[in-house]
């Protein structure tokens, strides 16, 4: 994290996939346990250090020919949506972007990680990618 505050990588949207950061989450069915154990300690990272910035979770969801919308309210949905290939990322921002984007919408997504209250406030983003698909994220930004 500090690397990539001090060597431009804020600026060029780095992102480190979680399973650069632990072989045991390479395994698809692992990526959900993985990416909010990974985003948790991010987050006391930024804290320990007092680093401004946000920290996010990123997940690559599958494209699809129309919208399809936030229609998955279980972790097993969420499991089934995500993209095949991606695993997902940690991403640090000095603001709110790319959460500004016009697509982006606010969803609550606590059942989707088993707890009272989200990890973090959840964004889904679905946005026309060319003129046969739409690509789709979520993230959990904190």
């Amino acid at each position: 994290m500090l690397s990539i505050i001090e060597d431009g990588g804020l600026e060029r949207l780095d992102d480190l996939h979680i399973d650069q950061i632990d072989k045991a989450w390479k395994p698809r069915d692992r990526w959900i346990e993985g990416d909010l154990a990974a985003y948790r300690i991010a987050l006391a990272l930024r804290d320990k250090h007092e680093l401004p910035v946000l920290v996010s979770l990123g997940f690559s969801l599958r494209d699809g020919r129309k919208q399809l919308g936030f229609k998955f309210q279980t972790r097993q949905k969420l499991q089934q949506q995500l993209d095949y290939h991606t695993p997902p990322s940690l991403y640090l921002f000095r603001g709110n972007e790319p959460f500004g984007h016009e697509s982006a919408r606010v969803q609550d997504c606590s059942a989707l990680f088993g707890c009272p209250e989200p990890p973090g406030r959840c964004y889904y983003l679905e946005y026309q990618r060319d003129s046969k698909v739409y690509g789709r994220s979520m993230f959990i930004a904190g």
